[in-house]
């Protein structure tokens, strides 16, 4: 971020800074230039005050549900593999 654009940051701009700092460390200008159009900007810091609380509520969910399902793995009849080994088998000894 130039250093001027500390002091202009758009609403836009201020929304996806925001947004990103959910994901990661914002860097100390970017963090600033937020901090500072949310002190000016009501919408901003409304908004910002959302996504807190979205990111907090689907924390506790995230928390609550757990790791997901691992997932099975579909078996096979007895059956069905041997067909499949068989046909495999005559594929291979096939010539092409």
């Amino acid at each position: 971020m130039p250093p001027g654009k500390v002091f202009t940051l758009t609403c836009r701009e201020a929304s996806r800074l925001g947004s990103d700092a959910l994901d990661r460390r914002l860097a100390v200008r970017e963090a600033l230039a937020v901090r500072l159009h949310r002190s000016l900007c009501t919408s901003c810091r409304r908004f910002g005050r959302q996504l807190e609380a979205m990111d907090r509520a689907l924390h506790r969910v995230t928390v609550r549900a757990g790791p997901p399902p691992r997932p099975t793995r579909p078996t096979l009849s007895r059956e069905a593999r041997g067909r499949i080994r068989r046909r495999l088998a005559a594929a291979a000894a096939s010539p092409d």
